[in-house]
């Protein structure tokens, strides 16, 4: 919750990441947690309940078109599903716009990901709480070229930046994830996990994974692992 906003004031939440329902139930809130690739298609989707669609503003349609999109990486996440093709469609229909749209928007969104590789991590790293006492920073970064990732994440940790326990490098090029540490130890967990090498990139350790997640499909693996 919003650190401005407090608990009581919540009315309804829309979300795809499991964990907290009972957290909601015991709330005052309606709370709509569904497994889609974007909780944006559950908002569009209580629009067209209560036939507000036409309604809402350019803008509006706009940030739900890109919520969906980027949540679901233009579709290619395993998570995404047939309700998130249809609230798009259908979204794109009001704002009367083909779908040609959706990967210069994704590639407008990599050149200012990799345009400044610190603020993005900085906007995109959560905190995990694996115990009483011990938690871990996951950071993510979603692009399409992963060498060019990796090479970024080089070249920051080189100006003794602050850097993530992990770093979630989701390439959509190669339709593959890599996790990326300065911790050996911490790579050497996750590659026993999956099974699989671990690759060092100068100071850097990857271990990359054989398919293409994003964090929210990971957090619960390194729950185990570590």
């Amino acid at each position: 919750i919003h650190k401005e906003l407090e608990l009581a004031e919540v009315t309804t939440v829309f979300d795809h990441h499991f964990g907290f329902e009972g957290f909601w139930t015991a709330s005052t809130a309606r709370a709509s947690i569904e497994p889609v690739g974007a909780a944006a298609t559950l908002i569009w989707e209580e629009v067209v309940t209560l036939k507000a669609g036409p309604k809402l503003s350019v803008a509006a349609l706009r940030a739900l078109a890109w919520a969906i999109v980027s949540n679901t990486a233009g579709f290619r996440l395993p998570l995404t599903t047939s309700r998130d093709q249809s609230a798009l469609n259908a979204i794109e229909k009001l704002l009367g716009i083909e779908s040609d749209w959706r990967e210069p928007y994704l590639k407008e969104m990599d050149i200012g990901v990799l345009a400044n590789l610190t603020l993005a991590l900085e906007n995109d790293t959560k905190t995990v709480k694996l115990s009483r006492t011990q938690t871990m920073s996951v950071g993510q970064i979603e692009v399409h070229d992963r060498v060019c990732a990796i090479e970024g994440l080089g070249a920051m940790l080189a100006t003794g930046a602050v850097f993530p326990d992990i770093v979630i490098v989701a390439a959509r090029g190669s339709m593959r994830t890599s996790l990326i540490s300065t911790q050996v130890r911490l790579i050497e967990r996750a590659a026993r996990f999956y099974g699989i090498g671990i690759e060092q990139q100068g100071g850097l350790y990857e271990c990359r994974l054989p398919d293409f997640r994003l964090r929210k499909m990971i957090l619960p693996d390194i729950q185990r692992f570590m």
